[in-house]
Order: C-alpha cells, then sequence, then structure tokens
C-alpha cells in the first residue's frame, strides 16, 4: 500500500509555507498514492505559519519539543507508520508528479530503500549567498537533499535518525552513511523539488 507520511519542519515561514502546502496537496490526486498525511512541527511561530497549516485538512500541526531542523524531523519521523515517509521544508515546493516518480522508480528496483530524485535551484532575491555557485541554478541536479528523496520507513531504523549534534551537515552525514552502508538507491530522472535559495538557508 502506497500511504506516505511527509514531515515538515516550521518557523515562522508564512512567506513561502502555502506554496509548499499546495505542492503538497497536489500530489494527492496521483493514482499512485493511496493515502497522504501531513505532519508539520512547528517550533513556535507567531507569523501565521500555524493558521496556514490548520486550513489543510489532511494536516497534522504539532508543537516542537527541542531546539533545531534535525531534531523537528526526528520527532516527525518517529511517529510515522506508514510504509514511506518523505520530507518538505516549508520555503521548498514539490513537482505535481513527485511522489508517483519516486514510486514508480521504487516499483522497478523493489530492493531500494530511498528514491532520489533531480532537484531545481532557484534564487530568492537579487544576490547568490556566500557559498553557493552560480552553476547550480542552471538545469536540475541530483543530490542529498531530503525533500528530493522518498524513504521507506525502515532505513531509518538501519540507519538511525539525523544527528541533532550536526548543526549544519547532519542531512549530509545521513546520506553518506547511505552510500557507505551499501543501501540501494533507486534514481528517477524525474524533477521532485524546486529549491529556493535565499540568506536565511541553513
Amino acid at each position: 500500500m502506497n500511504a506516505i507520511t511527509v514531515v515538515m519542519a516550521t518557523r515562522n515561514a508564512a512567506a513561502f509555507v502555502a506554496e509548499a502546502l499546495q505542492s503538497i496537496a497536489i500530489q494527492r490526486t496521483s493514482p499512485m498514492v493511496d493515502s497522504l498525511r501531513l505532519l508539520v512541527i512547528d517550533a513556535a511561530s507567531t507569523d501565521g505559519t500555524q493558521e496556514l497549516v490548520n486550513q489543510i485538512g489532511f494536516a497534522t500541526l504539532q508543537q516542537q519539543r527541542g531546539q533545531g531542523l534535525w531534531q523537528a524531523w526526528n520527532q516527525g519521523i518517529k511517529q510515522v507508520n506508514t510504509p514511506w515517509i518523505a520530507m518538505l521544508d516549508s520555503d521548498d515546493r514539490w513537482e505535481p508528479s513527485a511522489l508517483a516518480a519516486h514510486l514508480e522508480a521504487m516499483a522497478a528496483q523493489p530492493e531500494a530503500l530511498v528514491s532520489i530524485g533531480r532537484t531545481r535551484f532557484v534564487l530568492d532575491g537579487s544576490e547568490l549567498p556566500r557559498g553557493i555557485r552560480p552553476a547550480l541554478l542552471e538545469g536540475s541536479h541530483r543530490g542529498p537533499i531530503p525533500g528530493a528523496t522518498l524513504f521507506r520507513r525502515e532505513v531509518f531504523k538501519q540507519l538511525g535518525l539525523f544527528d541533532p549534534a550536526n548543526s549544519t551537515a547532519s542531512d549530509v552525514a545521513w546520506f553518506a552513511r547511505l552510500r557507505q552502508e551499501g543501501i540501494a538507491i533507486a534514481e528517477p530522472e524525474a524533477l521532485v523539488l524546486t529549491k529556493r535559495i535565499h540568506a536565511n538557508n541553513l
């Protein structure tokens, strides 16, 4: 059964989150997605983010019990009981067929525990933040980005969760463990994620 839980961490994301939520809702129209639940972990937003989330009928809003992005993701993942887990940052958006592309790739490669699609990066603002290469804005790229990935729930039992002690790159470290363990990865050619680049990216 293709039942999916989407985990989103938010904090004062009202400027972007409506677009992110809409891109999640569209996934429910895919015949490949049997059911879709959204679990939002919010870090005490005060800008209307919580009100926007509460308008989504299939969403559950929880207050974050700790601090930091990685802890919020872990808080959500621990509660998931569906076979599949997806993650989307509140300032990004999925392509309409994102989850379908992942599910098709995983069906063709049933031994895979994750599917990693392609990401398009867009600049939100007039200047690239320090450390971002201009070439990143050209075309699409495949990389270790949670929002571009669909996870089988058991992969977190095998590899563990994200390390909250790693302040800026816990996701990169997690994906490095994934490859070091030789876990099978499906790699659909589809563009699945549009990721904003702005001054407040982690």
